[in-house]
């Protein structure tokens, strides 16, 4: 055998001792398998949650504490002592606009009951009206304009009468209608105030 046959033989030799093992950053060579139960019993790493997971279970939690904490009653809420309420009656808003209520003028509130086929004969109110109707229907008819606006309001509903605007109610159903209406901006003291009579305008024929 020549000198460089024995180099070569050598070298191949210190080839063979390393294949096969892992080389010294822990890694197999290429092309090299890696040996499945030396690879079962090595470590994995352990993944941390990161900063925005953790801050965003934090926040979870936070709303969860928030809604728990509007949803509880008071601790230091007090129930009624001897005082008892009586809800004359409750409807949705139908009609658009507002009913501006002054300091220093009554309020006044009443009940009217109103057969079938009777109605309010025309008027209109110096502070306006806010009308709930408790039972059956009412039917309004409104002068605007030179034309008429006429509307049916049923029980569970309610609506405002603008101030000075004149109209008639009229109960066009075949049972009896109750309707509760609160009155703002009457003069002090002056009975029927609330209410201001008005002849026909004309513009609701048969009416």
């Amino acid at each position: 055998m020549t000198k460089g046959s024995t180099v070569a033989a050598a070298s191949a030799q210190e080839g063979e001792g390393w294949r096969g093992c892992d080389d010294p950053s822990g890694f197999p060579r290429r092309g090299e398998r890696r040996d499945e139960a030396a690879m079962s019993t090595r470590e994995l790493p352990m993944h941390m949650p990161s900063g925005r997971t953790l801050r965003l279970a934090v926040t979870t939690f936070a709303f969860a504490g928030l809604i728990v904490a509007l949803n509880a009653a008071p601790a230091g809420a007090t129930p009624p002592n001897n005082f008892v309420g009586t809800v004359l009656g409750r409807g949705t808003l139908q009609s658009n606009g507002s009913v501006p209520i002054n300091a220093g003028l009554d309020i006044v509130v009443a009940q009217n009951t109103v057969q079938p086929g009777g109605s309010s004969g025309w008027h209109s109110h110096p502070g306006g009206a806010i009308v709930v109707v408790a039972q059956g229907q009412i039917t309004t008819y409104e002068s605007v304009g030179g034309h008429c606006v006429i509307t049916t309001y049923t029980a569970g509903q309610a609506f405002t009468e603008r101030a000075d605007k004149a109209l008639i109610a009229k109960n066009t159903g075949s049972t009896v209608t109750v309707v509760i209406a609160t009155f703002p901006n009457v003069p002090v003291g002056v009975v029927g105030a609330q209410r201001t009579d008005l002849p026909n305008p004309g513009t609701c024929p048969g009416v």
